[in-house]
């Protein structure tokens, strides 16, 4: 299991919220940038918490379990997720 940071909206509020995540990283599907989010991040900045660094990205996961698959948007590059991925193998396969 490797440890995110997730994003998601409070549409109440009109703010972002970050939440931890635990994934099983065999069951991640794809992994893209959340260039969407990102506009967002760069013309509303308020509307997300303040300790996030302007130059942060978010990345889209899709996670496949059997028939159901769920989606998530993750803070980092999708480099940073394979870099948590990969360095979680090593060290289970050390």
């Amino acid at each position: 299991m490797i440890e995110l940071t997730k994003i998601t909206r409070d549409f109440s509020s009109r703010s972002h919220k970050l939440a931890q995540i635990f994934i099983n990283p065999d069951c991640i599907a794809a992994i893209e940038e959340d260039e969407n989010l990102q506009y967002t991040f760069e013309k509303h900045p308020e509307e997300f918490p303040k300790d996030l660094k302007r130059e942060m990205r978010f990345s889209r996961l899709t996670i496949s379990n059997g028939s159901v698959s769920s989606h998530y948007t993750i803070v980092g590059s999708p480099e940073v997720l394979i870099g948590k991925m990969s360095k979680k193998r090593t060290l289970l396969n050390g």
